[in-house]
């Protein structure tokens, strides 16, 4: 992972204020299940975009993500399905994971072994955002570098 910031490892202050996004979407390679994680804007003392973005990275590296302009990596299975509609994204080296709601379809779809892309962008992103907003938020980082991709599946068993 090559980025101005070094990777800081996520705090679960990190992990309980991220957003999430879950989508599913039909591709050439066929349906695929999106789970995008971004960070609120700024908004308490002594949180700033550079310590964020590190955060961010920290978040990347503990999935095993990687740039647009790398090959998209297999990461593992890291989601667990909780038994409501809601998942635990494992992750490397951290005492935390990250637990967020998910639809009752892209639930469906995961469980049944669909692929996921796991998205975490660099930039903020306010939180309840409309699908216009989250798909120019995506294109940007694309193109910008400030999106980690990679790609997962459900996990059997307990969290590692």
């Amino acid at each position: 992972m090559t980025t101005p910031f070094s990777p800081v490892r996520p705090s679960a202050g990190l992990l309980a204020t991220a957003a999430v996004w879950t989508w599913l979407d039909a591709t050439p390679a066929g349906h695929i299940g999106f789970f995008l994680i971004a960070h609120p804007p700024a908004r308490r003392a002594g949180e700033d975009p550079d310590g964020i973005c590190a955060s961010m990275c920290g978040l990347a590296d503990a999935l095993g993500l990687a740039l647009p302009t790398e090959v998209l990596p297999d990461v593992g299975p890291r989601l667990l399905l909780g038994p409501t509609a809601s998942v635990l994204l494992e992750l490397d080296d951290c005492p935390f994971q990250m637990h967020a709601p998910v639809g009752a379809t892209w639930a469906r779809f995961v469980a049944d072994g669909g692929p996921v892309v796991i998205l975490t962008g660099l930039d903020p992103l306010t939180p309840c955002a409309p699908r216009p907003v989250v798909e120019s938020y995506i294109a940007t980082g694309l193109l910008t570098s400030r999106l980690f991709l990679g790609k997962t599946c459900i996990a059997s068993g307990r969290p590692r």
